[in-house]
C-alpha cells in the first residue's frame, strides 16, 4: 500500500519507481529531505510481504515519483548518494 506524501498528486497521474530500499527509514528520509522540498511527488511502495505471504520480497520499498519527476528525482538521489547523504549499501536506483 503506498504511503502518499503530504504533498498530493493528482489521482490521474502516473508514477514510476525510482529507488529501492531494504529500509523504511531510508525511504521516508529519502521523501522528507530530497524530494518533496524539491516539489517533487512521490510514494513509497511497500512491497513487504503482508496481505498476499510469499508474494513479496522481504524489506522491499521502492519509491515512486510522478513520471515527469523520474529524471529529476534520479539525479537527486544520485547526488545524496555522491556528497555521503546515502550510503551504497542503502539502496539503489531502479
Amino acid at each position: 500500500m503506498p504511503i502518499p506524501t503530504e504533498q498530493a498528486a493528482n489521482d490521474s497521474a502516473e508514477y514510476v519507481e525510482v529507488y529501492h530500499t531494504d529500509s523504511t527509514i531510508v525511504a521516508q528520509k529519502i521523501l522528507d529531505t530530497l524530494l518533496v522540498p524539491e516539489g517533487v511527488h512521490a510514494q513509497v511502495h511497500d512491497r513487504k510481504e503482508g496481505m498476499f505471504p510469499g508474494q513479496g520480497l522481504p524489506g522491499s520499498n521502492f519509491i515512486a515519483v510522478v513520471k515527469e519527476h523520474a529524471d529529476m528525482a534520479r539525479e537527486l538521489i544520485a547526488e545524496a548518494h555522491e556528497n555521503g547523504f546515502l550510503d551504497d549499501d542503502d539502496g539503489e536506483l531502479v
